[in-house]
């Protein structure tokens, strides 16, 4: 005779690893998707392309389309650890402007809708590296405006608000 013991509900709120999945034997009220979401469609803009910045750009970092995939890789892993539940599903298309400006770089939404994000990065910037930085430089500009691509705003992936007790 198996006598199965059943463990007492707890009092504690429990953090997002903790949160039971479709393998164990409880079941979840939350529906939990079995797959990575599929990366938003990657756009780049540079204007114009004989600015010395973007001639930069373009000969140190000539697999960009890589670079932007591993940097969206890079923010699920580190903000989400790599829980596929969690990650946000709303994003459906990053466009990177590279183009003359101050500053380094700034993440935003478009006129469209929420779903559709931008990154302005400054082609002045990039002319300004060396040789030997350029590409490190471009790569983790990159991932530090992709976190504000990906970052939470208290909503669940599931479109559903988050009550905090």
């Amino acid at each position: 005779m198996i006598i199965k013991q059943q463990a007492l509900p707890s009092m504690e709120q429990k953090r997002h690893s903790q949160i039971p999945t479709e393998t164990q034997e409880q079941e979840s009220s939350a529906p939990i998707p079995p797959e990575e979401p599929e990366l938003p469609a990657l756009h780049l803009r540079i204007h114009p392309i004989t600015h010395h910045g973007a001639e930069v750009f373009t000969k140190y970092v000539p697999d960009i389309g890589s670079v932007l995939r591993d940097s969206v890789h890079s923010c699920w892993k580190y903000l989400y650890n790599n829980e596929k539940h969690l990650f946000p599903r709303n994003i459906r298309s990053v466009t990177i402007y590279v183009r003359p400006m101050g500053g380094v770089a700034y993440t935003t939404g478009n006129w469209l809708d929420g779903e559709n994000k931008e990154i302005h990065f400054s082609a002045d910037y990039i002319g300004g590296q060396s040789s030997e930085r350029a590409r490190d430089e471009v790569r983790g500009v990159l991932v530090h405006e992709m976190v504000h691509v990906w970052q939470h705003n208290g909503l669940s992936s599931f479109g559903m608000e988050l009550t905090l007790i």
